[in-house]
């Protein structure tokens, strides 16, 4: 039996990662203040970070290694203030 992935918690931005025939972005990765890219998986919930291109989040999910690349499977998001940073709590500005 294997064991599960432990959940992660990843904090960056949100860019294209991989796109469709017109342009359009069809996949996210998230890139962190470390400059580490972590791939999203092709999950309902990763497609939803589709709509929050350029934007910081903290993501929490199952890491794995997929051929030398972090590929995250989301669980659940939430989309940071841009003057917000690690550590920090959101004041409701």
């Amino acid at each position: 039996m294997h064991a599960q992935p432990a959940v992660h918690e990843v904090t960056g931005i949100i860019l294209p990662h991989a796109w469709d025939r017109p342009g359009i972005p069809a996949a996210v990765s998230i890139h962190g203040r470390d400059e580490s890219v972590t791939v999203v998986a092709d999950t309902p919930k990763g497609k939803e970070l589709l709509a929050h291109c350029r934007a910081m989040a903290r993501v929490k999910g199952r890491v794995e290694d997929k051929g030398g690349r972090r590929v995250l499977a989301v669980c659940d998001y939430e989309i940071l203030r841009p003057w917000m940073s690690v550590g920090q709590k959101n004041r409701g500005r």
